[in-house]
C-alpha cells in the first residue's frame, strides 16, 4: 500500500506520568472508580489540585504536539514541573514520581502501553482515505483516561487511550479523522 502520510504512534512519558498522578488522587478522593496505580498510602496534594492540573495537563498537551521530544524532556528533566501546583511536599511528589519511573522503564510500561495498541493502529491506517497530505500523524497513547483534562486534538495530534483502541475501531477512526483536518 503505497500511502502519502504515516502514523507515528507514541507513548509520553509527561502524559502518562499525568494519568498516573490523577489516578492516585482520583483513588485518595473518591473522585472515580479505583484505578491505577492503587497506592495505600494518602499523598499531599495541593487544594487546588484540579485547577493546576488543567493547566498543566493543557501546557503538556500543547507542547508535545509542538513536539513529540517535549513530552520525555519536561518528565526526565523538568521534574519540578509536576510538583508545583499539585503536591503540597516533595516527600509525596518523590514517591509518585520513583514509584511511576520504575513501571514506565519496566516491560508493563511504555512498552507495554504502545505495543498493545499496534494492530489498532495498523488497522484504521489501512481503512484512512488514500488521498491524506503528504503528513505524519502523531498518535500519543495514555494508558488510562484523563477525567480531569481533556483529550485534546490538534491538527496531525491526537491523544487516545489504550481503552479507546481496544474497544472500538469506528470510534477511534472517527477520532483519528478529526485530527486530520
Amino acid at each position: 500500500m503505497n500511502k502519502e502520510f504515516y502514523i507515528m504512534t507514541e507513548a509520553c512519558p509527561a502524559l502518562d506520568f499525568f494519568i498516573y498522578i490523577q489516578n492516585i488522587y482520583g483513588n485518595q478522593t473518591k473522585k472515580s472508580e479505583y484505578r491505577f496505580p492503587y497506592m495505600i498510602r494518602e499523598y499531599a496534594f495541593s487544594q487546588n489540585f484540579e485547577d493546576s492540573y488543567k493547566e498543566k495537563w493543557a501546557e503538556t498537551v500543547q507542547l508535545v504536539a509542538e513536539n513529540r521530544f517535549n513530552g520525555e524532556k519536561l518528565f526526565y528533566n523538568h521534574k519540578n514541573f509536576f510538583f508545583e501546583g499539585l503536591f503540597m511536599d516533595h516527600t509525596s511528589f518523590n514517591e509518585v514520581y520513583q514509584s511511576f519511573k520504575v513501571w514506565w522503564q519496566s516491560l508493563t510500561g511504555e512498552l507495554a502501553v504502545t505495543r498493545t495498541v499496534d494492530e489498532e493502529i495498523s488497522n484504521i491506517y489501512r481503512d484512512l482515505p488514500e488521498s491524506s497530505p503528504r503528513k505524519t500523524l502523531f498518535v500519543q497513547v495514555i494508558y488510562d483516561d484523563c477525567f480531569l483534562g481533556d483529550l485534546m486534538s490538534q491538527p496531525y495530534f491526537c491523544i487516545v487511550t489504550m481503552e479507546q483502541c481496544l474497544h472500538g475501531k469506528e470510534k477511534l477512526l472517527q477520532f483519528v479523522r478529526k485530527s486530520m483536518r
